[in-house]
């Protein structure tokens, strides 16, 4: 080890402030501790107060401070949480807790305890803030996501409404699909319809159904299609009092295995359009006996929906479903209000739905 004046002579101590190598010429003795010629004058620097004695209140070494490196990252770290969404507010206050400890047992040799505690303060904050601005974003996010979903589901509807279209085009009569014979099974009848108009099953599961099946597993397209998310009667009803008419109707022929390939005979004055038959859905139906109907009131399928003993289940919240009428167009209605989406309507359908051969 060389002096640092002096490279061709070797150093016998190093300076008690710069902590550099020297040799003895380059050494002075200060106090009981060796200092050289830059480190000397703090040293020998003085307190002086009335009364002291010469020499008294002679300095120790000198302070060789540097800022805390934990106390900037802390900073740093706490500040970037305004971009990471307080991914670095953690961090930040771990720096910043660890720079305080060593800044205060440094001896005065750290400095930056102001930055750490910053850092301290901001990466807090953002850890306060952070579930709280979560806790208020999370209605807002659930309901977009149900919103994306009750327009998916709007999507299949309106898909189906192109099905029972094409359907009927090429049906004897232009009558949309028939309903399923099967007791419980409200949807149509699936072979004349899956695959040859209705290619993919998953248009029959509402996104926002959590009881659907995949159709994916299904092994026949009987069990594909299905009324899990979604119910078809294929008959004009428009009403409460029509429909618990024909749900008599519906009972009864399923008791005896009877098809509904055709229109039925109803209760006088309670079948489709307050007449005596139950219509099929076709088209032209809503002009049969000059009756002031369009096919935008006539529902044709809907999101199913259900009354147990204590509450009602619904595909969509806030509670509703989304309708397809004849004329294709599709409407969220929320419960209660226009027909099918009332309690008794509600009630009927569940009392079908739980039918069983």
């Amino acid at each position: 080890m060389e002096c640092k004046n002096h490279p061709d002579v070797p150093a016998v101590a190093r300076c008690i402030g710069c902590t550099e190598a020297f040799c003895n010429e380059c050494l002075v003795v200060v106090n009981g501790q060796k200092y050289c010629a830059s480190c000397q004058a703090l040293a020998r620097q003085r307190i002086h107060t009335p009364g002291q004695p010469p020499g008294a209140g002679v300095a120790g070494p000198p302070p060789f401070t540097k800022t805390s490196g934990l106390a900037i990252a802390s900073l740093v770290l706490g500040l970037l949480g305004l971009f990471t969404c307080g991914l670095t507010a953690i961090p930040g206050l771990i720096c910043g807790i660890l720079a305080v400890v060593y800044i205060s047992r440094s001896g005065g040799r750290l400095t930056g305890q102001g930055l750490a505690i910053g850092g301290l303060v901001v990466s807090a904050v953002f850890l306060l803030v952070l579930p709280i601005s979560a806790a208020i974003m999370r209605p807002a996010l659930a309901r977009a996501r149900e919103a994306a979903r009750r327009a998916s589901c709007q999507n299949n509807l309106k898909q189906m409404g192109i099905v029972c279209k094409m359907f009927a085009n090429e049906s004897k009569g232009e009558v949309f699909p028939e309903l399923a014979a099967e007791a419980g099974r409200l949807m149509f009848v699936s072979t004349p319809v899956y695959p040859e108009f209705l290619s993919d099953s998953h248009v029959l599961l509402c996104p926002s159904d959590p009881m659907a099946p995949d159709p994916r597993f299904a092994e026949d397209p009987v069990s594909a299609v299905d009324d899990q998310s979604y119910f078809y009667l294929g008959y004009v009803i428009v009403n409460d009092d029509e429909l618990a008419a024909f749900a008599e109707v519906y009972k009864d022929r399923v008791a005896q295995g009877l098809k509904f390939d055709e229109d039925l005979p109803a209760p006088p004055g309670r079948g489709s359009m307050g007449g005596n038959v139950f219509y099929r859905v076709r088209e032209g139906v809503e002009r049969i006996d000059g009756a002031e109907l369009t096919q935008a009131e006539i529902p044709v399928m809907w999101d199913r929906f259900s009354f147990g003993p204590y509450a009602a289940s619904f595909n969509h919240v806030p509670g509703g479903s989304n309708v397809l009428f004849m004329d294709g167009h599709i409407e969220f209605v929320r419960y209660p209000g226009r027909w099918p989406l009332t309690r008794a309507a509600g009630e009927i359908l569940t009392e079908l739905d739980e039918l069983r051969p």
